[in-house]
């Protein structure tokens, strides 16, 4: 960053000579060269001098090196966002598998439970009345043994 530069000026005096503000006579310099010229700043490096010339390419430097750090930074910003949309896009993709998964076997368990003879039965046994344990004997018994097709499945 560039310094300001500092201007000191000489001010004229609007009063009569030897006068002060206050009637007091006023200190004048012996001298009036040795302040230098009145109303002058203080000597500036020409618009053309290397100096200046440096100082410029050097606060242009300095200010696109500010432009390239904040555009790394906007890039950066960018990335970190977009990297956090594609964690999220996969993490519902995720969970959209697995709800459809856990929506199937649920559908697959409503088809078998609905279709359950045994199960139509304990449930109809229940509502007369029958208590549980009775109810699941009945159930059992009723049941047939799958028929042997040989001797070595018996075993």
């Amino acid at each position: 960053m560039a310094r300001a530069a500092t201007v000191q000026m000489t001010f004229p005096r609007f009063e009569s000579p030897g006068v002060g503000t206050q009637g007091a006579p006023s200190v004048q310099p012996s001298n009036p060269v040795a302040q230098g010229p009145p109303f002058r700043a203080k000597a500036r490096p020409s618009p053309r001098s290397p100096t200046s010339t440096n100082a410029r390419a050097n606060d242009v430097d300095e200010r696109d090196d500010e432009l390239e750090k904040a555009r790394h930074a906007l890039e950066k910003m960018k990335e970190k966002k977009r990297v956090k949309a594609l964690k999220m896009e996969l993490a519902l993709a995720e969970s959209e598998k697995q709800t459809e998964s856990l929506l199937a076997e649920q559908e697959q368990a409503h088809e078998r439970v609905e279709h359950d003879a045994q199960l139509e039965e304990l449930l109809r046994l229940r509502k007369a009345g029958v208590p549980v344990q009775e109810a699941l004997a009945r159930i059992e018994g009723n049941r047939k043994p799958a028929k042997a097709v040989n001797n070595r499945d018996i075993d």
